[in-house]
């Protein structure tokens, strides 16, 4: 069921924009936004949080993750303004899969290889799975095709993925 985005949570989020440091470089940014979700995490909702993959994020060290180059991820500071806080979305949801989608891409990195079913971009990924047993692997942004990292799919079953930051690439042999 879609929670309608109130008008209150909206001017909250609102606020976040006008901070003063909030676009001074992107993990200030990244932490204006975890702020704010943190913040309103009780609103949310826990089940809100989880089903958009937030939960996974919200606590990681940004320094050690959020890329500094847009190079990485295509966002620019100058145009996030308006397409982060222009228009508010309808509903809660909206609103959380543009943060989503925003948090994410400001730290994972891209394998700068294409999907081979949708041609979307491969970003590395740290995949954990229930035995333990830690794996990077990579995973479409647009429809989540997982595929191990010499291309084979995966089909290792149902993980949890989590960023991976090019210190642990490097460490585990992938050049970037």
């Amino acid at each position: 069921m879609e929670k309608i985005l109130t008008d209150e949570l909206w001017i909250s989020f609102i606020e976040t924009a006008h901070k003063t440091n909030t676009f001074s470089n992107y993990e200030n940014y990244y932490k204006s936004l975890v702020s704010w979700l943190k913040s309103h995490k009780e609103t949310i909702g826990d089940d809100f949080i989880e089903r958009y993959e937030l939960d996974t994020i919200l606590y990681i060290t940004p320094k050690d993750y959020v890329l500094e180059s847009s190079e990485y991820h295509g966002i620019s500071l100058l145009m996030e303004k308006d397409r982060m806080f222009g228009r508010k979305p309808e509903t809660l949801e909206s609103l959380l899969m543009r943060i989503r989608d925003t948090l994410w891409d400001l730290i994972t990195i891209s394998s700068k290889k294409d999907c081979p079913v949708c041609e979307g971009e491969l970003r590395y990924f740290l995949a954990k799975q229930e035995n333990h047993i830690e794996k990077i692997v990579l995973e479409c942004a647009s429809c989540t095709w997982t595929e191990n990292l010499d291309g084979s799919e995966w089909k290792e079953g149902i993980i949890q993925f989590y960023p991976i930051n090019k210190a642990e690439l490097l460490k585990n042999g992938v050049q970037i």
